[in-house]
């Protein structure tokens, strides 16, 4: 039996699309400027399903020119924030790396709550 990860980071995913913003949590569907989301702990609560995901939503800039980015970032940020609760600090230095170099990102941490089907 699956965990179900994907299907919860999916939510995730459409509550940022539904604000606005380009998401996924494929790297081959991610689009730039957009959020890439994706797990970063996984507690099981019960037997029958429900489990606590930690999830990153790395937000993450199209240009590496620091002006340009943090406008760029500052702006997906105040999106985000309208349909994700952080669970500690947003991460302002992030860096994701892509096989064609690294692009600034800022990383929101939260923790979703769900059952799996």
């Amino acid at each position: 039996m699956a965990a179900g990860i994907p299907d919860a980071l999916a939510h995730v995913v459409d509550k940022l699309a539904g604000a606005g913003l380009a998401a996924s949590h494929t790297v081959g569907g991610l689009q730039v400027p957009g959020a890439w989301v994706h797990a970063t702990g996984y507690e099981p609560l019960t037997l029958g399903g429900a489990a606590r995901l930690d999830v990153a939503v790395d937000l993450i800039a199209e240009d590496q020119a620091e002006h340009t980015a943090i406008s760029q970032l500052d702006g997906m940020l105040g999106i985000a924030l309208t349909v994700i609760t952080p669970t500690g600090k947003v991460e302002t230095d992030a860096v994701v790396e892509f096989p064609s170099g690294a692009l600034p990102a800022f990383r929101i941490p939260t923790t979703i709550e769900y059952t799996k089907e």
